[in-house]
């Protein structure tokens, strides 16, 4: 059931979400104008061609992933050493740090260790572990297991956290399988050790959805947003120039605001 669910969602990231979005308008117009008959016809082809190769350039640029952060991340600000210290000496400070998963790889020529964290994940794991060493705050890794036979992410996370930077975790959140989840049960977990006010680190882009999933939870939360995808660099002229890294991100912003527009649809709260 669990592959099941994965396969569902990535099949649909594929075919709505760019470059895979794009490139299936850019074969319907093509063969549109193909077998168009009439001027009207082929008028309008030609535009949602046009439209798609336009949209497909935009995705790999800076200026692209910069216009589309500005809708995600706006309004974000990164936690500093100073806001947190300020924050544990609040009348009600946090007593947790949750650090949300972001997936694990699986290869089989790498040693010693065939799986590995996805570098989002060892990302935020990085970020969680630089918030405990100035709050002392203890942390729950959460994220499941992603096909039968894996390891469950959460597990993975809190190995990490321990081995590479020397970091205990007091919970692992193994079961869940997507940030709804993620809150659910995390919820739950922190709420049998009493704890009902949390640090909540992710990326920037994920951040507006796993805001409101675990505040709908009844937790309170103080957002820990990392990873930036909006972030200044480069010169404007470069910035229209195509790139891998600029398509990445536009995917990853595109896929949170089709999980915010499923949200919304679906009327969870």
């Amino acid at each position: 059931m669990n592959e099941l669910i994965v396969f569902t969602k990535r099949f649909l990231d594929a075919v709505l979400l760019p470059p895979g979005g794009l490139l299936l308008l850019v074969l319907i117009g093509a063969l549109w104008l193909m077998r168009a008959k009439t001027l009207w016809r082929k008028q309008c082809a030609m535009g949602l061609l046009m439209f798609a190769v336009a949209g497909l350039y935009l995705s790999c640029t800076r200026a692209g992933v910069w216009w589309l952060a500005q809708i995600v991340e706006e309004g974000q600000v990164a936690q500093t050493q100073a806001s947190l210290a300020a924050l544990m000496q609040s009348p009600k400070p946090p007593q947790a740090v949750v650090i949300l998963g972001s997936g694990i790889r699986l290869d089989e020529r790498e040693t010693p260790n065939t799986f590995s964290l996805h570098p989002r994940t060892l990302q935020r794991v990085q970020h969680g572990a630089w918030i405990h060493k100035i709050t002392s705050l203890p942390i729950l890794v959460s994220g499941g297991s992603p096909r039968e036979g894996w390891p469950a992410e959460g597990q993975m996370m809190a190995e990490v956290l321990k081995r590479d930077f020397g970091r205990e975790v007091r919970w692992i959140e193994a079961g869940s399988l997507d940030t709804r989840d993620n809150s659910v049960m995390s919820a739950r977990m922190l709420r049998e050790s009493g704890v009902e006010r949390i640090v909540l680190v992710t990326h920037a882009a994920h951040m507006p959805r796993s805001l409101e999933v675990f505040r709908a939870t009844g937790l309170q939360v103080e957002p820990a947003p990392h990873g930036f995808s909006g972030a200044a660099g480069g010169s404007w002229s470069t910035a229209w120039w195509p790139s891998a890294d600029a398509l990445g991100q536009v995917w990853l912003i595109s896929h949170e605001l089709l999980g915010a527009i499923w949200y919304r649809l679906s009327a969870w709260r």
